[in-house]
C-alpha cells in the first residue's frame, strides 16, 4: 500500500470544511440544496453531494429560480459522494483570480438552456466525469460556453447540444479535453481561442430527418452539424483523438437530402499534430481516510509510470513533466491498476484536494508525456 500525505507537510494542507448535501435531509446533511451549500461555503472548503435530482423548478424543487452550481471567485470543490447520482441545471463558474480555483466533480448538468457558463476566470477550472447536456426546446441554446478564460481542463467528460447549436462556444480562452466527448451542430467552435484535444471525440450531430406527410410530404433533410470550427487565429493541438461531421438528415418525397458536415472548418487558425497515444489516469474519488485508493493507468504494455500531484491545479501546472512517485510499468493489456492507502487528515482538517496526473515514459518513443490529469478528493472518515 502506498501513502501519499507524506508528500507534503502539515504546514500546507489549507483545505477547510466539508459540506453535505442531501435532498431528503438525511442523517449527517448540513444542506438540503447545492445552492445553499456553495453560498455558504468559504475558500477553500468542499461541497459533497449525495443522490439526488436537484432541479430549480417544477413541483416540489425547493430551489425555484436559482442556479444551483454558482461558484463565485473563490476556491472550492463541488463533487458527488461515491457512486452517487447527482443531476441539477446548470454550473456557473466566474471571477476566479490567479491563485483560485474550481473542481467538479462527478455531477450531471442538464437543463433546457446554456448547461455550462464559465466566464472570466484566470484560475483553473477543473471538470472532471460531468456531463454538460442543453435540452431541446423551442429556442435551442449551446450546452456550454467558455469566455476570457485562461485555463479550463475537462476529463471523461460529455457536453451535447441540439443539432442547431454548439456543444462548446470558446472565446478567447484555453481548453483542455481529455478522454472526453463533445456534440452538437458544431461540436466546438473556437474564437480567438485554443484548445488541445488527447483521447477525445468531437462529433457534428446528425442532421434532422424531414417529419414528412401529412405538413412535409416533400420535405427536405437537416445538415449535419460540423464536428470543430477555428475562426479568429484560434488553434487545436490533436492528439489519438477523432473529428468527426454529423450526416445529412434523409428527405421524403422529392425533397434533398441535408448536407454531411465537415469533420474540421477553419476559417482563420491553425492545426498542431501531437504524436503518440492519448495515456489516462483515474482515481477513485472522494475517499476517506483509511479507505483504499484505485489508481488506473491507461497506455502501452511497457510504458513507465510516474504520479506528480500538488494541492492545486497551478502547482501541478509548475511541475511541468518532472517524474514524481515511480508507480511501476504498464502490464499486457494496457492497464495498471493499484491500490493507495488514504492516510489520515490533519487535525481539524474535514477534506483535502490532490491535483494528480502521470508522467509516463512511451515504451515505443521513449519519451516522456503527460496523462490526462485527474483529483483525489480526501474526506475525514466520519461524513
Amino acid at each position: 500500500m502506498l501513502s501519499i500525505l507524506g508528500l507534503f507537510s502539515a504546514a500546507t494542507l489549507l483545505q477547510g470544511q466539508v459540506h453535505v448535501v442531501d435532498g431528503a435531509g438525511g442523517p449527517g446533511a448540513d444542506f438540503t440544496t447545492i445552492f445553499a451549500a456553495v453560498n455558504a461555503a468559504a475558500d477553500g472548503d468542499v461541497v459533497l453531494v449525495r443522490s439526488g435530482n436537484y432541479l430549480s423548478d417544477g413541483p416540489g424543487k425547493p430551489n425555484k429560480g436559482l442556479d444551483l452550481l454558482d461558484i463565485p471567485g473563490r476556491s472550492l470543490v463541488v463533487l458527488a459522494e461515491r457512486g452517487a447520482s447527482v443531476r441539477t441545471n446548470s454550473l456557473q463558474v466566474h471571477g476566479l483570480s490567479r491563485g483560485e480555483w474550481a473542481l467538479v466533480q462527478g455531477i450531471r448538468f442538464e437543463q433546457q438552456g446554456i448547461a455550462g457558463w464559465l466566464t472570466d476566470n484566470q484560475g483553473p477550472v477543473w471538470l472532471e466525469s460531468c456531463t454538460l447536456r442543453a435540452l431541446p426546446f423551442v429556442n435551442d441554446h449551446d450546452a456550454m460556453r467558455v469566455q476570457d478564460c485562461d485555463s479550463v481542463v475537462m476529463t471523461r467528460c460529455e457536453i451535447e447540444a441540439p443539432v442547431i447549436q454548439t456543444g462548446i462556444l470558446a472565446t478567447r480562452s484555453r481548453l483542455q479535453l481529455w478522454q472526453s466527448v463533445a456534440r452538437g451542430g458544431p461540436a466546438v467552435r473556437l474564437i480567438q481561442a485554443s484548445i488541445s484535444l488527447s483521447g477525445s471525440w468531437v462529433h457534428g450531430m446528425d442532421g434532422l430527418d424531414s417529419s414528412g406527410p401529412p405538413f412535409f410530404p416533400n420535405g427536405n433533410g437537416g445538415d449535419g452539424g460540423d464536428g470543430l470550427v477555428l475562426q479568429l487565429r484560434s488553434q487545436v493541438w490533436l492528439q489519438d483523438s477523432i473529428l468527426e461531421g454529423g450526416a445529412g438528415g434523409t428527405p421524403t418525397g422529392s425533397g434533398l437530402p441535408g448536407a454531411d458536415g465537415e469533420a474540421l472548418v477553419i476559417l482563420t487558425g491553425r492545426t498542431h499534430a501531437v504524436a503518440g497515444s492519448s495515456k489516462a489516469l483515474e482515481l477513485s474519488s472522494p475517499v476517506r481516510e483509511g479507505a483504499p485508493v484505485t489508481l488506473t493507468v491507461r497506455g502501452k504494455p511497457g510504458d513507465l509510470v510516474w504520479l506528480r500531484l500538488a494541492l492545486s491545479p497551478d502547482g501541478l501546472a509548475h511541475r511541468g513533466l518532472a517524474p514524481g512517485l515511480f508507480l511501476g510499468r504498464i502490464p499486457a493489456g494496457g492497464v495498471l491498476v493499484l491500490t493507495l492507502s488514504a492516510p489520515n487528515l490533519p487535525a481539524g482538517r474535514e477534506g483535502l484536494v490532490f491535483f494528480c496526473q502521470a508522467t509516463v515514459r512511451d515504451t515505443d518513443s521513449q519519451r516522456f508525456v503527460a496523462s490526462s490529469p485527474s483529483a483525489l478528493v480526501l474526506l475525514d472518515r466520519n461524513l
